[in-house]
């Protein structure tokens, strides 16, 4: 009996591991198109065009798509650090670009939009931490549920 609540809790322990994986890699995504984006954005502020903009809504979009991926994988991963009786931990906003104002091609609204990739890239980085540091948590339980 106590062999299978061990072996039952060692499955959602790497459950738990695998789903902060792909969470992980997911905002390294994010991270990747939230940085080309930034260095477009610093461009744009001040030598920047259409094309420019266009590039890096492109990045943003993309870095938006991927959020919602690292999202729902970070979810699944606090649904089963409940069920490890764990309390989640791990918390991620990808706020929204004010997609419009970005068209009006001034000084203004272009650091505007950069201050938010900015702090999209920091929430980011905070959630890659939480998460690290939650997944070696797990791996050292899972080295002593195979010690028992």
């Amino acid at each position: 009996m106590l062999r299978a609540k061990v072996g039952s809790r060692l499955y959602n322990v790497n459950e738990a591991i695998k789903l902060g994986e792909i969470a992980i890699a997911s905002l390294n995504e994010v991270q990747s198109y939230l940085g080309t984006a930034s260095g477009w954005g610093v461009f744009d502020i001040f030598k920047g065009k259409t094309i420019t903009t266009m590039i890096k809504r492109s990045n943003l979009k993309k870095a938006k798509n991927q959020a919602k991926k690292a999202d729902l994988a970070i979810r699944k991963f606090n649904n089963i650090m409940i069920d490890l009786d764990k309390k989640p931990s791990v918390g991620f906003r990808y706020k929204k670009t004010f997609f419009l104002a970005d068209y009006f091609d001034n000084k203004f609204f272009d650091s505007v939009i950069q201050m938010q990739i900015l702090s999209n890239k920091k929430n980011c980085e905070n959630a890659i931490k939480q998460l690290k540091k939650e997944v070696y948590n797990l791996q050292k339980e899972k080295m002593n549920l195979m010690n028992e």
